[in-house]
């Protein structure tokens, strides 16, 4: 999407208005508390890059904002650097704890890193209170203002400083939120194993995500500490960190100006009521409640759920699309593209695969069948990396890989889709496709971050290939349809699609034909043998046998996670032991 002349003209008239406030001699305290607004709102604007964008549930976030303005007080105050480079040290520090607080988030999920993350704020509240570098709970009371060239900022130039670091930020976050990393972000929190499978780290997109958050919110609290002449270790309470919940729920959680609105109520509410301390808490705790109620989107996702969108947005137009065709990456046909051999994977003492072989040759359409529980799934969470192997060797074109892991295989070329659909279920079809599309889009951080003209091509470059897949799955005109407004049937073929977009060598289907109507199926048999016919290898686990042995050159065989029989399909339909296998029952000779 992009943002209509209407929205353009309220952003820039609001950064006018900004601008000009000093020169209407309002009263001082009035410019330093809308200074204060403005570095919290960069403060409630990383907590939003990491629980709407990346679904991180952060309830300590305020820490980080306390660890960059203690960072930045103690260098200055205690060992004299320059305020810039003080400031610089707050952002580095809250980067860093926001990397640390990455590898939890790796294992723990949801909630428990909620968790984890208020233990981080109680301890680190705990740190600025005990540790005497720090003060000992007395904090840093005589925090040096900004000098530059010998002119020392007042409060005017403390305001027009800030609004202008919170106007580049928050033109980077624009930028970055509508980049590949931004789309990264998304997928994480939609779908991890979706993600992974299309060739996004997990771990790296949540450490970078982490990171750019905490140093999002140490910049604010080294500003608010150089603004305010001070920092103390009410900063990491955790009244503050409920502040800042309401906040952004209030505006709007995984929008682009849900911060601003959030802390603008907040931010006005807790003006108005400073006299009434005690019932701080009850007014926000009902606010929370209303709004939860009331708005579950928040002010600004309400509206852009509403009719009301397209005065604020349009869609972006889409260049001429490229033959789907043209987007099929080819190998060497002359060798074996996969080898798994003597593959083993056991279950507390139970033998999922008992040392199976499957050879799947470049350019081929390899099916591989087997009753319910015979091992297919489990062969293909191995060879993708999702589950470990405990024996047996993995080849992908002629390389060894010694530990697959889901994103790095999707890398090499091995994409897969998954038994049941694994979509990316609060977005559009479009975007769906888009996010396969991801290891061609450009994911440098410094260019996601500016609006340069070469990165916007390649964006409109990347919708038209995605909408070039839709064609070629019959899903073109689902494109802006909402993922969960589909049938099961759709969601298949869009699963595939997707898996298109990550231009796979090798393409693993488990079970694509489950929930399709024949005409689906028609055209699926149709897709798959026109991507084999262009070079395309795919493996099929499926049940279908008729839909099976009509499009492979090769099957092989599990039951009780061995492998009992491969070869071409007419060979396959009359061996006896297959025949047993799922007939449950011997075959008279």
């Amino acid at each position: 999407m992009r943002t209509t002349l209407l929205t353009r003209v309220i952003v820039v008239a609001g950064i006018i208005a900004l601008v000009l406030l000093p020169f209407a001699h309002i009263n001082e305290f009035w410019i330093f508390f809308i200074t204060i607004t403005l570095a919290q709102t960069m403060l409630l604007a990383s907590l939003n890059l990491t629980l709407g964008y990346a679904g991180l549930v952060s309830l300590g976030h305020n820490a980080l904002y306390a660890i960059g303005g203690y960072a930045t007080a103690y260098f200055t105050v205690s060992r004299g650097v320059p305020v810039p480079i003080g400031i610089l040290s707050g952002m580095a520090f809250g980067a860093a704890a926001g990397a640390l607080l990455a590898l939890p988030a790796w294992r723990a999920r949801a909630v428990y890193f909620g968790i984890i993350t208020l233990a981080f704020l109680f301890l680190t509240s705990e740190l600025l209170t005990k540790w005497p570098p720090l003060g000992s709970g007395l904090g840093f009371p005589n925090v040096p203002g900004l000098t530059v060239f010998g002119h020392v900022f007042g409060r005017n130039d403390f305001y027009w400083f800030v609004l202008g670091v919170f106007v580049l930020a928050f033109a980077a976050l624009q930028q970055l939120s509508s980049s590949a990393i931004g789309r990264s972000f998304i997928a994480i929190r939609e779908n991890e194993a979706a993600a992974a499978s299309l060739g996004i780290s997990p771990l790296k997109t949540k450490m970078m995500n982490l990171a750019l958050s905490g140093g999002l919110a140490g910049l604010a609290g080294a500003l608010f500490t150089h603004v305010s002449g001070g920092i103390f270790p009410e900063a990491a309470s955790f009244t503050s960190s409920l502040r800042l919940f309401v906040a952004i729920v209030v505006g709007g959680v995984g929008t682009f100006a849900g911060p601003l609105v959030g802390m603008g109520v907040v931010a006005t509410i807790d003006r108005f009521t400073s006299n009434w301390v005690t019932a701080q808490p009850i007014i926000f705790g009902l606010l929370l409640l209303g709004s939860l109620a009331v708005m579950r989107l928040g002010i600004v996702g309400t509206v852009l759920t509403s009719r009301a969108l397209r005065l604020f947005f349009r869609l972006n137009p889409i260049e001429e699309t490229p033959d789907v065709l043209d987007l099929v990456t080819s190998v060497r046909q002359d060798v074996p593209l996969l080898e798994a051999r003597e593959i083993g994977k056991h279950f507390e003492g139970v033998a999922a695969l008992g040392g199976v072989d499957v050879v799947v040759k470049a350019g081929t359409i390899h099916g591989l069948i087997g009753p319910n529980g015979s091992g297919k799934t489990t062969f293909v969470n191995v060879i993708t990396g999702t589950i470990p192997r405990d024996s047996g060797r993995i080849t992908f074109e002629g390389r060894e890989i010694a530990h697959p892991a889901p994103h790095k295989m999707a890398r090499m070329g091995l994409v897969r889709i998954f038994q049941r659909p694994e979509t990316f279920g609060r977005l559009l079809v479009i975007q769906n496709v888009v996010m396969g599309l991801q290891l061609r889009a450009d994911r440098r951080l410094w260019r996601c971050m500016l609006p340069l003209p070469s990165r916007r091509r390649n964006e409109r470059r990347i919708v038209g290939e995605a909408l070039a897949i839709l064609r070629a799955v019959g899903l073109e005109d689902r494109a802006l349809t909402p993922v969960g407004a589909l049938p099961y049937g759709e969601q298949r073929l869009l699963e595939i699609a997707r898996a298109l977009g990550a231009r796979p060598k090798l393409l693993v289907l488990d079970e694509p034909a489950t929930g399709l109507t024949i005409p689906e199926l028609d055209r699926l048999a149709v897709l798959l043998r026109m991507l084999k016919k262009h070079g395309l290898t795919i493996l099929v686990i499926e049940h279908n046998m008729q839909f099976l042995m009509s499009l492979a050159d090769r099957v092989t065989v599990f039951d009780q996670g061995l492998c009992i029989a491969a070869g071409v399909p007419s060979t396959i339909q009359r061996n006896r032991g297959v025949i047993e296998a799922y007939l449950g029952e011997a075959v008279p000779a």
